[in-house]
C-alpha cells in the first residue's frame, strides 16, 4: 500500500498542538456526560452539540479553568464584559443559562456574596500516560474517551484528504488501552496493513491508514525521573 498517494491537510485548533518536548493535558475537559473543546468553542453531551450563548461559553470557560475553586464575581464580569459596567441581573441571568445547559441549579454552586464554581467533577486524562497520533504535518493528542477521525468540522481530529470520509473512524481511548473501528467509510480503515470493522486493539507504533492517508499512533509514558514531585 502506498504511504501517502496525495497531499492533505491534518488540522486541529493550536489548542491541540502539542510543543515538540510537551503534553497538552486539556486537548478536550470532560466533566460528567460532558466534553467541552475550546478549539471548536462547542460543548458537546455525548454527540449532541449543547447551545450555549458566547456569554455562557466564555463562563463556562472561566469556571473549568479555575474548577474546583471559587470565581468571584468581579473575575467573572471582567472576563464577559470587560471594561464596561453590568448590573447584577446580568450575571444572574448568564448563570443561571448555564445551569440549564448543564442541567439544573446543581451544576453551578453558588458562594454566597462572592461567586460561582464548577460542582460536576472534571475527568482529567494522565499526564504520565497518554496517546497521540503522529503526521509530519504535527502530533495530536487524542483525549479520552471517543476520538472521531475525518473530513467533517464535527471530527475530533479534522483530516482533509483524498479518500477521507467525513465521518470516518474512532479511536477509542480507555486509560491505557486503545481501539480503532471504522464507521462505515467508502475507502476503509486499516491498521498495519489489515482492514478493521468492529473495535480493533491499537498498540504503540502501529500504523494507521485511513483511506490511502498515513498516520501513526503512539503511547508515551514520562518516566519517574520527569514526575512533579508526589505524583
Amino acid at each position: 500500500m502506498a504511504q501517502l498517494l496525495s497531499p492533505f491537510t491534518f488540522h486541529l485548533s493550536p489548542a491541540y498542538r502539542l510543543p515538540p518536548t510537551a503534553y497538552n493535558e486539556f486537548v478536550v475537559t470532560r466533566f460528567g456526560t460532558f466534553a467541552f473543546d475550546p478549539a471548536q468553542r462547542r460543548l458537546l453531551q455525548g454527540r449532541t452539540v449543547v447551545a450555549l450563548s458566547p456569554k455562557a461559553f466564555d463562563l463556562l470557560e472561566l469556571l473549568l479553568t479555575a474548577a474546583p475553586a471559587v470565581v468571584s464575581k468581579p473575575r467573572i464580569v471582567e472576563r464577559l464584559w470587560p471594561n464596561t459596567y453590568v448590573g447584577e441581573g446580568s450575571l444572574y441571568n448568564v448563570v443561571s443559562e448555564l445551569r440549564r445547559a448543564l442541567g439544573g441549579e446543581g451544576a453551578v454552586r453558588t458562594s454566597p456574596r462572592f461567586g460561582y464554581s464548577l460542582a460536576i467533577p472534571l475527568q482529567r486524562p494522565r499526564a504520565d500516560a497518554f496517546y497521540r497520533l503522529r503526521y509530519a504535518a504535527g502530533t495530536f493528542v487524542l483525549g479520552p474517551g471517543e476520538n472521531l477521525l475525518g473530513r467533517s468540522d464535527d471530527a475530533t481530529v479534522v483530516i482533509d484528504g483524498a479518500g477521507i470520509s467525513r465521518i470516518h473512524a474512532r479511536v477509542v481511548v480507555d486509560g491505557q488501552t486503545a481501539t480503532i473501528e471504522d464507521l462505515g467509510s467508502k475507502n476503509g480503515t486499516f491498521v498495519a496493513g489489515k482492514r478493521v470493522g468492529g473495535p480493533t486493539p491499537l498498540a504503540d507504533g502501529d500504523s494507521i491508514h485511513l483511506g490511502d492517508t498515513m498516520l501513526s499512533i503512539e503511547y508515551c509514558c514520562r518516566s519517574a525521573t520527569t514526575r512533579t514531585a508526589g505524583s
